[in-house]
C-alpha cells in the first residue's frame, strides 16, 4: 500500500437505489479485493457465513464482532428498507462505513425491469421511501456514487472502487487493511 492507494475499510455498507449495480460491486469486492459479501436481500445464499443471521438478529455489536473474527473485510449489500436508519446509524457506530449508490431512477427502473422485476410495485416503494427520507439519508454522510446514468450505462466496479480510495479517510474503523 501505498501513500496513494490508501486502505480498504474493513467493513462496507453498500446501499442505494434499487438496480444501481450494488450487489455487482459488493461482489466485485469479494472477487478482486478479499471482502467476504453478505447479500442482505439473498439470505441464505448471498451470505458468505449464512450461520450469522441468528447473532444479526440477536446483536449487531456482536454480529460485528463475528464478522471481524471470521473475515479481514466485509461489505453487507443491503437496500434497507428506511425504517431501519436506526440499525444503520448503529453499523457506522461500530466502524462501518456507507456507500450510497445513486442514479437515474427512470434508467433504475428499467434494469429492475430487465433483471426480472416484472412487478415493479416494490421498486416504487423503494424509490418513494428514499425520496421521503432523503434529508435522513444525507445525514448519514454517505460517500455518494453515481452507479447508472441516465442512458443506463452500469459504471464499471474498478471505475467505482477508484473514485472511492482516496475518500477513505480513517473514519472507517479500527482495522482498516490494504
Amino acid at each position: 500500500m501505498t501513500e496513494e492507494t490508501p486502505a480498504l475499510p474493513d467493513l462496507l455498507l453498500v446501499a442505494g437505489i434499487p438496480a444501481t449495480g450494488k450487489s455487482t460491486f459488493g461482489r466485485f469486492l469479494a472477487e478482486r479485493h478479499g471482502y467476504a459479501h453478505y447479500d442482505f436481500e439473498h439470505h441464505p445464499q448471498g451470505w458468505a457465513v449464512p450461520e450469522l443471521y441468528a447473532m444479526w438478529s440477536a446483536s449487531r455489536e456482536k454480529f460485528v464482532e463475528m464478522l471481524r473474527a471470521r473475515h479481514a473485510r466485509t461489505v453487507i449489500d443491503w437496500g434497507f428498507p428506511l425504517e431501519y436508519i436506526i440499525v444503520i446509524r448503529e453499523l457506522q457506530s461500530l466502524g462501518a462505513r456507507l456507500i450510497w449508490f445513486d442514479g437515474d431512477v427512470n434508467a433504475a427502473r428499467v434494469a429492475f425491469f430487465f433483471w426480472g422485476g416484472l412487478d415493479l410495485r416494490p421498486f416504487e416503494r423503494q424509490v418513494e421511501s428514499i425520496a421521503a427520507c432523503r434529508h435522513e439519508i444525507d445525514g448519514l454522510a454517505p460517500l455518494v456514487v453515481q452507479g447508472l446514468a441516465p442512458d443506463g450505462h452500469h459504471r464499471g466496479s474498478d471505475e467505482i472502487l477508484a473514485e472511492l480510495r482516496p475518500r477513505f479517510d480513517g473514519r472507517h474503523g479500527p482495522s482498516a487493511v490494504g
